[in-house]
């Protein structure tokens, strides 16, 4: 299996913050369709000099083609809708897991 962990800022543009809301009505959208389970984690972050309010969702899954391009996918969708500049992908491979 491999573990992808993917880091959700919450400060707008505008100096504004994604509330909690927003990021479900996100997630219940753009993520939990595509994954059958996921860890969601809250957290501060900074990026360019400004702390802010983080989500870090952790999805295990097998590895293939088409997951990483949904990942991708669910990082472009939420930069788009929040006109965010990124979101942070990391990749561990392989867990061993068991369920």
């Amino acid at each position: 299996m491999k573990q992808t962990t993917l880091y959700f800022g919450t400060q707008k543009p505008d100096g504004t913050h994604i509330n909690v809301f927003e990021f479900q009505v996100f997630l219940n959208k753009n993520v939990t369709p595509r994954f059958s389970g996921f860890t969601i984690v809250e957290g501060i972050g900074s990026w360019k000099e400004v702390q802010e309010h983080s989500y870090i969702v952790i999805i295990l899954h097998e590895g293939v083609k088409v997951t990483d391009k949904i990942i991708d996918l669910i990082r472009k969708e939420y930069k788009e809708l929040f006109n965010q500049e990124s979101v942070l992908r990391v990749d561990s491979i392989p867990e061993k897991v068991s369920f």
